[in-house]
């Protein structure tokens, strides 16, 4: 089986699977296969195409995998939400403060879609080995095909990637085959070992996400993890915390590229000061003593 190489940069995590995490320094913009225009899948050793879309269920498999060797809950709802689901789990929002950047970003992504400018897209079409590439979404938010006409993205969220292109395509191609990943690319902060900018499938787990990032610090408290768009808590720390314990995917977390994922630290008890302040007291309390015993 031929499947594309990873670029040496990257490395596995996970469980056998692709994760696109670069071993750079932190902070430094994590590369995608793809980032030239000229670069094509024969670049990068494939030599059939139309095999290629076993990549999209390996990286399924491997997120499943990963989850029950960390003993969590897989979701057995569809890795990436559909807008019926989205459009139930904003209903069911109660409007009060703690949800209302949450509900709003549900809103956000159902009315203008999950792709924005600068995206990453892993896209096979089968037998068609010139539209197979890591496509980056323009800026008039669309995929540039090479002799086709732009696919618009406005408004497609992830689930309906691949019918939208497949519409599109077959009005060119006789029934095309597409398989398409989108990726998303999150700046992970606070308790990783190696903070930066990393790019995941869309059906990654938050667990994947941390691994990749050098996994967790001694200080860190998953339970503390909270979602920041644009300098604002999107989804506090109890919303993610459920998600992570349902085994929910960074699609079903909502998340979209240049969303901070930020690990929480563990509070800690100064065990040496709590020592000594009880040692104070204790000593205060036989100089008083002593002392009234003395008189």
């Amino acid at each position: 089986m031929n499947l594309p190489t990873p670029p040496a940069r990257f490395e596995v995590c996970g469980a056998g699977f692709e994760v696109w995490a670069a071993q750079e320094a932190p902070n430094s913009e994590v590369p995608v296969q793809g980032d030239r225009p000229e670069t094509r899948l024969s670049e990068l050793g494939v030599k059939a195409a139309s095999r290629s879309w076993r990549l999209v269920g390996l990286l399924a498999l491997g997120i499943w995998a990963n989850a029950q060797a960390q003993n969590q809950p897989v979701d057995t709802r569809r890795p990436l939400a559909t807008r019926e689901e989205l459009e139930a789990l904003k209903a069911r929002l109660k409007p009060d403060q703690r949800v209302y950047a949450e509900a709003v970003a549900l809103q956000e992504r159902l009315t203008n879609g999950d792709f924005k400018v600068g995206d990453r897209i892993w896209l096979v079409v089968e037998g068609e080995k010139e539209l197979s590439d890591s496509l980056t979404v323009t800026e008039n938010v669309s995929l540039q095909l090479p002799g086709m006409p732009d696919v618009s993205l406005r408004g497609v969220l992830r689930s309906e990637l691949e019918d939208h292109i497949r519409k599109v395509l077959s009005q060119f191609i006789r029934e095309p085959v597409v398989h398409a990943t989108p990726l998303i690319r999150l700046s992970v902060l606070g308790q990783v070992a190696r903070p930066g900018f990393i790019s995941v499938p869309a059906m990654a787990l938050v667990s994947d996400v941390v691994t990749a990032a050098g996994g967790l610090t001694p200080n860190s408290d998953l339970g503390k993890t909270q979602v920041v768009r644009g300098g604002q808590v999107i989804m506090p720390a109890a919303s993610v915390d459920r998600a992570i314990a349902s085994g929910a995917t960074l699609d079903r977390l909502n998340l979209h590229s240049g969303d901070q994922l930020v690990i929480g630290e563990r509070k800690h008890t100064n065990t040496m000061a709590y020592v000594g302040g009880v040692s104070a007291i204790l000593g205060l309390v036989l100089t008083i003593t002593l002392l009234t015993r003395g008189h």
